[in-house]
């Protein structure tokens, strides 16, 4: 989220990567890069989708395609495949976010305190502003982006790598380690909740890398999309 998937270079090895055999298309969206401000606020995950179908549109690319989504891309990508499936072929999920992963987290944290640590009362009160759409760089009304998600229709038996960060990764190094403990299992949880999107499908966490799989575990990621290509082959006549 805020994040231009071109301008920022976090990318580029996988594409360079991948495009050695398969045509990579990137792209910022509304209002970040160089790309148009939004026609209007605040937006949805069905707004991106939408936005996606247009560019696709316009490129005369034939499709079908795979998609790729990191992070709050993750969500955007499965409102694409929900609202366009004849387009898509199948899909990796890097470190995504899951719709009911800020609900999760918010409960994983202890209850308010006096004199409770900084980070616990910086946390709780992130998860709680992030909902408000003027609190976040692309005006997401995360809220009703999830409701969206929760009720989008799966990928069926098409192709779904799930790839996922270290277990050892931290959200927040300066939260209390019992409370990391606790939202580890939960992100975790998950992760595999995101599984059953698809019947074909396959879960792999990173020995080492965080958030950012594209610049920490660059292999990995690559290896993900080649392992849903190969399936995207093996199962289509």
């Amino acid at each position: 989220m805020g994040e231009p998937g071109i301008e920022s270079g976090s990318w580029r090895k996988v594409m360079d990567e991948i495009s050695k055999t398969n045509r990579v298309l990137i792209y910022d969206r509304a209002g970040l890069g160089k790309s148009d401000p939004a026609p209007k606020l605040p937006r949805t995950s069905g707004d991106v989708a939408s936005d996606l179908n247009a560019l696709l549109e316009k490129t005369g690319l034939p499709g079908p395609f795979l998609l790729v989504g990191h992070s709050y891309g993750g969500l955007h990508m499965r409102m694409f495949a929900s609202q366009f499936p004849a387009k898509v072929l199948g899909m990796v999920l890097v470190d995504s976010t899951h719709p009911d992963q800020d609900e999760k987290w918010l409960a994983a944290l202890p209850p308010p305190t006096p004199g409770e640590p900084d980070s616990v009362h910086r946390a709780r009160q992130f998860l709680t502003e992030r909902i408000n759409s003027s609190a976040n760089p692309e005006s997401i009304d995360s809220a009703a982006s999830s409701t969206q998600v929760r009720a989008a229709h799966g990928l069926g038996d098409k192709p779904l790598v799930v790839l996922c960060h270290s277990a050892d990764n931290r959200v927040d190094p300066s939260l209390p380690e019992e409370v990391s403990v606790k939202i580890e299992q939960v992100s975790r949880q998950l992760q595999e909740d995101l599984t059953l999107i698809s019947s074909s499908h396959v879960l792999r966490q990173s020995a080492h890398g965080g958030h950012y799989l594209q610049v920490e575990d660059t292999d990995l990621v690559i290896q993900g999309i080649r392992q849903a290509l190969t399936a995207v082959k093996t199962s289509s006549p």
